[in-house]
């Protein structure tokens, strides 16, 4: 039986232009929302990165030539950090929480110490997950910066 419709009449020739039409769609939609969130992990300028990167290693290896350690300690939003080992820094540090994947979570905070040498402060949030966490002194002149879980309750940055 032979049927007379015109082609637009007809199911299969509507059917086979869905496929292209519909992944066509799909690209689009794909595209725009590429274009809106931008990846915070890639650095337009990766030589200047990289030319900072060997001056922050002059650094590190400061801090760990004063054998410096210190201890994190949490408790819902409360952060308490003591020295454990090393050259006595009794001044004022600069604690600097980094994000995995989400710079938009960093987060940064000026600490002065008690009257035992401990610094406290209150997190804005409750955070988990895989974070690099960077302490300096005031004078930039040392840091120590390491990867670690915040799943714990306590850890230990050291040099």
């Amino acid at each position: 039986m032979l049927d007379n419709k015109q082609w637009y009449q007809q199911f299969w020739p509507w059917f086979l232009i869905s496929i292209p039409l519909s992944s066509i769609i799909v690209c689009a939609i794909i595209i725009s929302v590429a274009m809106q969130h931008q990846d915070d992990l890639v650095t337009e300028d990766y030589y200047k990165k990289g030319r900072a990167i060997h001056l922050e290693r002059q650094k590190l290896n400061r801090a760990h030539e004063l054998q410096l350690i210190f201890s994190l300690s949490m408790d819902q939003h409360q952060m308490q950090l003591s020295q454990t080992h090393g050259q006595p820094h009794h001044g004022m540090l600069m604690i600097h929480f980094y994000h995995a994947t989400m710079a938009a979570k960093d987060m940064s905070f000026q600490l002065t110490p008690d009257a035992n040498s401990t610094y406290r402060f209150e997190l804005p949030s409750l955070i988990s997950g895989q974070w690099t966490i960077e302490i300096q002194n005031h004078d930039h002149s040392w840091r120590i910066r390491r990867k670690v879980r915040l799943d714990q309750a306590r850890i230990t940055l050291e040099a």
